[in-house]
């Protein structure tokens, strides 16, 4: 068993490695590399890995759920027409506060998209 700093260590690098995506690789690809790191070095059991993931499926199902809701909606255009309508009642004022959450009410959807892409 490694030291609970090798542990926070791995970990630390995987989660960096997944917010900055260096050389564009997919966030899944640097956690997954974190865990096989942490499963060969002995810092965690492989029954102990298996068990957390058999916890999780509530999760699982909740965030599948999530993702498909979001691609329905881009689908069907509801993150357009909710820009089309924040924007509509900012008035087109883009110094407006209402116009800024017009725009970030904009960005979510795109920022949806960018995730299916």
């Amino acid at each position: 068993m490694r030291s609970p700093a090798f542990l926070l260590a791995v970990v630390a690098v995987s989660l960096a490695l997944m917010l900055t995506r260096p050389r564009r690789i997919a966030e899944a690809w640097w956690i997954s590399g974190g865990v096989l790191l942490l499963l060969v070095a002995g810092a965690i059991a492989p029954a102990a890995a298996f068990h957390a993931v058999g916890k999780g499926t509530d999760v699982y199902a909740f965030l599948i759920g999530m993702m498909l809701l979001s691609a329905l909606a881009r689908d069907n255009g509801v993150f357009d027409w909710l820009s089309a309508a924040a924007l509509r009642r900012a008035g087109g004022r883009a110094g407006s506060s209402r116009c800024a959450r017009a725009r970030s009410t904009s960005d979510s959807g795109t920022f949806s998209e960018l995730e299916w892409s």
